[in-house]
Parts: structure tokens; sequence; C-alpha cells
């Protein structure tokens, strides 16, 4: 019986450990947070910039330098992959594909291209055009309309009507509330119909456009509150993810966690992998910080997907960036000159990471497998720049899925 690990508990580990307990194989998630999910918006990304803004994600791939990950997978593995969450998961109620990015709303206004997007999200594509109202409550803070719908007004291939509401209203006597603490006030529904109301007065007519409200449409019971707060609004509604931590993002992790639980994987919160244990060529096992302690989990396959610099997958320290889990080596560190002065622009050592072959092995200097049962996925990988191309998701899925594929393979050969 093939035991896999799978370190990472963003939407690239997750995902794969979907993928494996499908299949019936035991996986055990190791992670030491609750991962990146929680701090985006929830939407696939498969390519928005390459580096223009990109309207056929699918059709851009194949531009791409061959050191990409997606040049490793190929545009039909990618659709796939981004199909596969939406059918997988249909109470996500996920829209869109890979082949076409539609332009959605962020905090502050501008327009980004996503292939995919929960219902509620991708309500708001701003290629529709027409009147939208953008609106809030003044106790949250984290979302400005008028600031919002400003920007959204002069973005780039956007024809839209945008227009600003804000209510004067205490959230269960509270004058100041976090996103998160919003969404559950809204899910009591007297709490609902008060901010709602208070809404409603200050929208006015709707006349057939569109509302934009933050990402706020309940955490547990979302179908209900969209339903709900779109109803008593009289209009369509949207919503608009907020800085971190997203709505949307917690929950899509919740429904992730709650089917592998239901699937009887095991998940391992609050704990990092310290150290491989190999026996010859191929991994035997993780050593595991667990609760102050090191334990070591058998394994017959480990998957890294820890994520890159920002999330401690790859860490630079006296020598250079490294690999802190396994020690692999890292292509593409130009050395120090990888930082240039310009932070909002790429940077040379950027697209630094692990090597990895058409099965998410990582790869030597000499273009070798490491381990023939160690696979990595995500942001680890060399050759990509999620957050200036943002691809983040759609790269996370893709080669979280291929890793997966490939141990299935490998255990029914």
């Amino acid at each position: 019986m093939t035991r896999v690990i799978v370190v990472g508990a963003g939407l690239a580990g997750l995902g794969c450990a979907l993928r494996l307990a499908d299949a019936g194989v035991p996986v055990t998630v190791i992670a030491a947070g609750v991962g990146s999910l929680q701090l985006g918006g929830a939407t696939i990304d498969v390519l928005g910039y390459a580096p223009d803004r990109v309207e056929r994600p699918l059709d851009a791939i194949a531009a791409l330098g061959e050191d990409h990950p997606y040049s490793l997978l190929g545009a039909a593995r990618v659709e796939a992959a981004v199909a596969w969450l939406g059918e997988r998961m249909p109470a996500l109620g996920l829209r869109g594909s890979a082949s076409e990015n539609m332009l959605l709303a962020t905090a502050v206004g501008a327009a980004r291209p996503t292939a995919v997007a929960p219902a509620t999200i991708a309500a708001g594509d701003l290629r529709r055009g027409g009147p939208v109202a953008f609106a809030s409550v003044r106790a949250l803070k984290d979302f400005v309309p008028a600031y919002v719908a400003a920007n959204v007004a002069r973005a780039d291939g956007v024809a839209v009507e945008a227009r600003a509401c804000h209510a004067d209203v205490a959230v269960e006597g509270e004058a100041d509330v976090s996103p998160l603490g919003l969404a559950r006030a809204l899910e009591r529904p007297e709490t609902r119909t008060q901010v709602t109301r208070a809404l409603r007065e200050r929208i006015g007519a709707v006349d057939g456009g569109r509302i934009g409200l933050p990402a706020v449409l309940g955490v547990d019971r979302h179908a209900e509150v969209a339903a709900a707060v779109a109803d008593e609004l009289g209009g369509e509604v949207f919503e608009v993810p907020t800085a971190p931590p997203s709505v949307p993002g917690i929950r899509l992790y919740r429904a992730l966690t709650a089917e592998l639980r239901r699937l009887e994987a095991r998940l391992i919160v609050g704990s990092s992998a310290a150290a491989g244990v190999r026996d010859g060529d191929r991994l035997a096992g993780l050593d595991v910080r667990v609760s102050g302690r090191t334990r070591t989990f058998p394994a017959d396959a480990v998957v890294l997907a820890t994520g890159g610099l920002a999330t401690g997958g790859i860490e630079l320290g006296g020598d250079g960036l490294h690999e802190p889990v396994l020690g692999l080596q890292l292509a593409g560190d130009p050395g120090e000159g990888r930082y240039g002065d310009a932070v909002f622009r790429e940077n040379p050592g950027d697209r630094a990471g692990v090597r990895v072959d058409s099965e998410m092995r990582p790869l030597d200097d000499d273009g070798d497998v490491v381990h023939p049962n160690l696979h990595a996925a995500g942001a680890l990988l060399r050759g990509a720049v999620p957050w200036r191309e943002l691809s983040g998701n759609g790269l996370a899925l893709a080669t979280g899925l291929a890793a997966a594929d490939a141990i299935i393979a490998e255990r029914a050969a």
C-alpha cells in the first residue's frame, strides 16, 4: 500500500492530497500553518500577464519559455486540472474556464484577469459593462466603495458606470468589524436584515444594474446568505475579495480540508517537515517536528508543496537561496545580483526554484532525478513568477495534480 506524505496546505498540497485520496491512496498532509489559500480570493488565476494582459490563457501558455512549469505540462493538462476542481467540488460553485479570462474588480478597484472564480465573485465580471453600485458599511474599514468605484471606472478595457454607496450602520453594536466578523454576523437573519435595510436605503433603485459588495456573504452558510442578500437588496449581487484574511479563501480551505477528512486523509497542522529519511536513492519517510518533538513518518512517496520564498519553501541564507527540508538544488539563482532596486518589477532571482521533470520529480544540476519517489509542486518550482504573471493557483493546481497522477500511475504499475 502506497503511503504518501504531502508537505503544504496551499492549493498545490490540498489538491494533490485530494486527488490521491480519491484514488484510495493513504495520504498525510503536513503543514506548518493553514496555508496560503486564506490569503487569496479563491480565484484560479491561470495566466493573467505574459507580460501584457492575457485574454486567453491556454493560447498564451505556448509562448512561455521551456523552463516554465506550464511548458512541462502543456495546455491540455493545465485545462484539465482547472476543470477538475469545479467538477470534483461542485459545492464551490466555480464559474469560468482556463480558456478565457474574465476581469474582476479587486479591493482597490483594479481589473484583475482570472480564469475561474466562485459564482458570487464571477458575477462581477467587468467585461459585462453596465451600471454597478459598489456598496458597504462604514464599520468595515477594509473596503472603501468610493475608491473601488473610481478606479474601476477608469480601468483599461472596462466600460462600467460605477458609483459608490456607504451605509452608516453598526454591526451588532460594534463600530468596527473585520471581513470575517461581518461574514459571520450576516449568517444571523436579524443582523442581515438590519444591514441590508441600511444598504437598500443608500443604494436606491438598481435599474437592472449590479451591486458589488465586499466578500462577506457568509462563511459556513454562504449560499443561503448570498441568496438572501440578493433578494433583500432587489438586484444581482457580486462579491469583491478584500485584503487578507479572505473570506472566500477560508471557504475554499474549509471545503477542501473537510473533503479530505471525509475520505480519511490525515491532516497535521502546526507541524513542519525537518529532514528526509533516505533508503538508497529513495525516500523512506520524513522527520517531522510535531508538538516540540521530532517524529519519523514513513512514506512510499513524498510531495513537497511548501511554496516559494514568501512562504518558507525557499529560504535565503548567507550562502544564498536554499530548499530547507531536503536540501534540493535550486536552479536559476543568479547569486548576489538576485534582487534589483525595483520592488514591483521582476528581479533576476524571482524565477529560481526546484527544476523538475514532467512527473514533477526534482532534478539535480546534471538533469538526473534526485529521488524517484519525490515530487514537488506549486511556487517551489523553477521558471514562474506567480505574483507577476497572476498564475499562482493555476500553477499550484496543475502541478499538484500532476504529482498525484505520477504517484497513482507508479502505484498501478
